[in-house]
């Protein structure tokens, strides 16, 4: 393509972002739900989509998770027992409320295949509500 013909396809790209940006809808404030870190993500990391995919229903049908995301694999590197390793694992976000935390990890930690499991907890500050709604309908203590 040549030059002039790119920047003004580029022109014309960014003319219409702009104008498009204005458009945006910002929720109003009624439409987000802070949840005052009601709920919260449970993060912890997987040898294989397998095992995090058991894991994650497991936890879905005892209604101690909303949703589980599974992210593809990624490539982790740590110490393990004096031994630099470097291997594929997924990352899993477990969203639950906080007052589940402690029965989620007791649930999962026997299924996970791994001596030593990463159970992180992450707050979550708010949502749009009904997404929270809709999670506290799928979690105990509704």
């Amino acid at each position: 393509m040549p030059a002039l013909q790119h920047r003004l396809l580029n022109s014309a790209l960014i003319a219409g972002f702009e104008e498009n940006l204005y458009k945006v809808q910002i929720p109003e404030e009624s439409d987000v739900a802070m949840s005052g870190s009601e709920f919260v993500f449970v993060y912890s990391t997987f040898p294989d989509v397998g095992a995090a995919e058991r894991v994650a229903r497991a936890l879905v049908s005892a209604r101690l998770a909303a949703c589980v995301n599974i992210y593809p694999p990624m490539t982790s590197v740590y110490e393990w027992q004096g031994k630099l390793e470097t291997g594929p694992e997924v990352a899993v976000f477990i969203k639950t409320r906080r007052a589940l935390v402690d029965e989620t990890i007791a649930a999962a930690r026997p299924l996970h295949p791994y001596t030593v499991p990463c159970f992180l907890v992450l707050p979550i500050e708010g949502g749009n509500s009904d997404y929270i709604a809709w999670a506290r309908g799928q979690t105990k203590g509704r």
